[in-house]
């Protein structure tokens, strides 16, 4: 019973870890992502600008708010 117990709060516990993980880097990715806009602008390189900013910046925005509504299941249910 307590092995039962222990190895489900394990695998709830890594699947929060990968979670945490997975929004930790796509929190970097959007960063660089962002100063990669900025060089672009400095440059005058104005479509290379919006290529990055409602492209692939808008794209891991939606990417990190699905993993944000995604994650932590136990916040969801209010068990925590």
């Amino acid at each position: 019973m307590l092995k039962e117990d222990s190895s489900g709060r394990k695998a709830r516990w890594q699947a929060e870890k990968e979670a945490i993980g997975k929004i930790r880097k796509l929190k970097e990715q959007i960063e660089q992502l962002k100063a990669e806009e900025q060089k672009y602008e400095r440059a005058g390189e104005l479509a290379k600008v919006a290529e990055v900013r409602y492209g692939k910046i808008a794209a891991a925005e939606r990417d990190l708010k699905q993993a944000k509504n995604g994650s932590l299941p136990c916040k969801k249910m209010r068990r925590c």
